[in-house]
């Protein structure tokens, strides 16, 4: 049975490589996965160039990733043993860093609703990487002035 450092790091190369795998640029990649009821999962892939969501597929090793993550659940608890609801790995193409987010009470803390898309890149890549709420205005002020 691996440890949690490794089942993180082969769920992460997982979701590099299959986000590397398609043409389009990207600036943030991640995956949010929740375990139903034991055996059953819901999950949501996700990548932003800037603040738009670009379509996303997980065309490699996705049953290796489903098992890792089901491992990892079975390995990371909280303080009172109970394993986490959802879990949201992420990482930022600049510099390859990985963050996972592990969520305890809200099973619906990653869920985007209808009435939540415009807030999906805050919801999604602004929790994991909050720098980056600061960094897409800054970015989107200079695209505007270089036109």
């Amino acid at each position: 049975m691996a440890d949690t450092n490794e089942l993180i790091h082969k769920i992460g190369g997982i979701l590099l490589r299959n986000a590397e795998a398609e043409p389009q640029p990207w600036d943030y990649v991640g995956w949010v996965f929740a375990l139903e009821d034991g055996v059953n999962y819901a999950d949501l892939r996700y990548k932003f160039l800037g603040k738009l969501q670009k379509g996303f597929e997980f065309a490699i090793d996705k049953d290796e990733a489903v098992a890792a993550m089901m491992e990892l659940r079975d390995l990371s608890k909280g303080d009172d043993g109970v394993p986490w609801l959802e879990a949201m790995i992420a990482i930022r193409s600049s510099d390859n860093a990985l963050r996972i987010l592990f969520e305890f009470e809200d099973p619906e803390r990653w869920s985007i609703g209808p009435g939540m898309l415009s807030r999906r890149f805050e919801i999604l890549v602004g929790e994991a990487f909050p720098e980056a709420l600061d960094e897409s205005g800054a970015q989107a002020a200079t695209r505007t002035r270089a036109k």
